[in-house]
C-alpha cells in the first residue's frame, strides 16, 4: 500500500517501486512492462523484503544494478544493492550489501551518475551528501575519499544534469538548493559560486531538463522554483516569474519528453 518512488530500467522492460516512507513498509516491488499494452505484471518473487524502510531508489545507466536507501539503526550503513537479471528483471542481493554511506545519516534520495561510476545519496540527518564509487562488474559500492560533502539543512533530494558535471541537492529545512561541480573522474564535489540558491519553502524534489538548460524544484508551499543553468559554471539564475504557484502538497517533479 501507499506506493512511493518508481524507476524504470533503461530498456523500459521493468518497473521497480518502493513504498512511500510514510507507510513504514520494508518492501520493494518489481514488475514487467508489456511492450504493446504497457500493462504492469508483478514478477514472480515480488515483493521483496528490504532491511529497514526504503527511502529512495535508483537504477544504474546499464540497467544492471538497483540501489535503495533505507532507514537503519546503524547510521552510515544505509544503501541496499540489488543485481538485476536482464532477461527476467528479477533482483537478487549484491554480495556485501548493505553498503556504507560512511559519515552520513538518514539517507534519502539516491542517484547514479550518467557514467555509471558513482552513486550519490542525500543524507537528511547529517546535512551532507555521500559519494560512493560503483564497481561496474560486481555492483559493490565504496565511499570515495573526502565523502561525505557538506550540504544545507535537511538534504532531501538529489539530481544531476545530463552530463553529470553538476549535482543539485534540495535542502528541505534551510529552504535552498545546493549546487556542486562534480569531478567526473574522482567523484568529488565542490560548491559552485553562489550556492546555495534560495527556493520556495520546504523544497522537496529537483530535476534538470534533458537539454541541461533549466533546473526546477518542487516546494511544499505549493510552488515550483525555476532556474536557468549556466552550463559552464553551474550557477543558477531564477527564471522570470519564479517561483510558480501550482497548488499545495507538491512532492516529486520530473521532465516528460518524447
Amino acid at each position: 500500500s501507499t506506493p512511493g518512488e518508481i524507476v524504470l530500467d533503461p530498456s523500459g522492460k521493468n518497473a521497480y517501486v518502493i513504498a512511500d516512507p510514510s507507510a513504514n513498509t520494508p518492501l520493494q516491488s518489481s514488475f514487467s512492462i508489456d511492450p504493446g499494452t504497457h500493462v504492469l505484471s508483478p514478477l514472480a518473487n515480488q515483493p521483496m523484503g528490504v532491511t529497514g524502510v526504503p527511502q529512495g531508489i535508483t537504477i544504474d545507466p546499464s540497467g544492471k544494478f538497483v540501489y535503495m536507501t533505507f532507514t537503519s539503526t546503524a547510521p552510515g550503513v544505509e544503501v541496499a544493492g540489488r543485481l538485476r537479471d536482464p532477461n527476467t528483471g528479477l533482483l537478487s542481493v549484491i554480495t556485501g550489501s548493505p553498503f556504507g554511506n560512511t559519515g552520513g545519516s538518514g539517507a534519502r534520495s539516491i542517484t547514479v551518475t550518467p557514467s555509471g561510476s558513482f552513486v550519490l545519496t542525500a543524507n537528511f540527518n547529517s546535512n551532507n551528501v555521500s559519494v560512493l564509487s560503483l564497481n561496474t562488474t560486481t555492483g559493490v559500492l565504496n565511499n570515495i575519499g573526502g565523502s561525505p560533502f557538506a550540504a544545507g539543512a535537511g538534504p532531501n533530494a538529489i539530481a544531476l544534469d545530463p552530463t553529470g558535471k553538476f549535482v543539485f541537492v534540495t535542502n528541505q529545512t534551510s529552504n535552498n538548493l545546493s549546487v556542486y561541480t562534480a569531478n567526473t573522474v574522482a567523484g568529488g564535489l565542490a560548491p559552485v559560486g553562489g550556492s546555495p540558491f534560495v527556493t520556495g519553502s520546504g523544497p522537496q524534489w529537483v530535476a534538470a531538463d534533458p537539454a541541461g538548460k533549466f533546473v526546477y524544484v518542487s516546494n511544499t508551499d505549493g510552488t515550483i522554483s525555476g532556474f536557468s543553468l549556466n552550463a559552464s559554471t553551474g550557477a543558477l539564475t531564477p527564471i522570470t516569474g519564479s517561483p510558480f504557484s501550482v497548488g499545495a502538497g507538491l512532492t516529486n517533479i520530473v521532465f516528460v519528453h518524447p
